[in-house]
């Protein structure tokens, strides 16, 4: 998934340490909104948290974004969580948005695309 090189990239830049995974899958597809819901996580971290540690996983499946940073819920940056999470919804999938003990996680779950299925689409 291009776009988790292109988040640990930012957030390197920006100073903050990063661990990521990436199981590629086999046979399958990362469904694109998957790529959203990173995009989306990363630009709210670097907005509105101050994180000294990111991690990412990814597969065909999946994605998460935990961090150490806080987020004050109160404020914008979750309204485009939100319009994510019912895009997510509408197409099968789950997002969810957690505050664990110093932690701020969103994490989001879709059927991956069959790899033949996505080779039609590309088309």
């Amino acid at each position: 998934m291009a776009e988790l090189e292109n988040a640990k990239r930012l957030c390197e830049a920006a100073g903050i340490a990063v661990e990521a995974r990436l199981d590629d899958g086999t046979g399958t597809s990362a469904h694109p909104l998957l790529a959203h819901v990173l995009r989306e996580a990363t630009t709210n971290l670097l907005r509105h948290a101050r994180p000294t540690i990111v991690t990412i996983t990814a597969s065909p499946g999946a994605v998460e974004v935990s961090n150490d940073g806080v987020i004050d819920a109160a404020g914008s940056p979750l309204r485009g969580l939100a319009r994510l999470r019912e895009r997510v919804e509408s197409a099968g999938g789950t997002l969810r948005i957690e505050w664990p003990p110093g932690r701020f996680v969103v994490a989001a779950r879709i059927d991956p695309v069959p790899a033949d299925r996505a080779k039609e689409d590309a088309r």
